[in-house]
């Protein structure tokens, strides 16, 4: 699993309001992060076209860019 670490000053108020809206939604302050990450990635390089059909949802979402294939280890 690949892990991005952000640091903030004691003095930033983001991670207070990340804390805050999180609550508010009912989820974490990681599955916040992650959604901002999402649809940030998703403004600056929109996927668009069709969706291609897929044998099942993991074949589906590996063919739509969603998920990376699984490795072979």
């Amino acid at each position: 699993m690949k892990q991005f670490v952000i640091c903030f000053s004691e003095r930033e108020t983001a991670p207070d309001r990340i804390e805050r809206i999180a609550a508010d939604l009912g989820i974490t302050s990681a599955q916040l992060i992650k959604r901002f990450i999402a649809e940030g990635l998703a403004t600056i390089e929109p996927v668009t076209g069709e969706a291609v059909p897929g044998k099942n949802l993991e074949d589906f979402l590996v063919r739509n860019d969603v998920l990376n294939a699984r490795s072979e280890d």
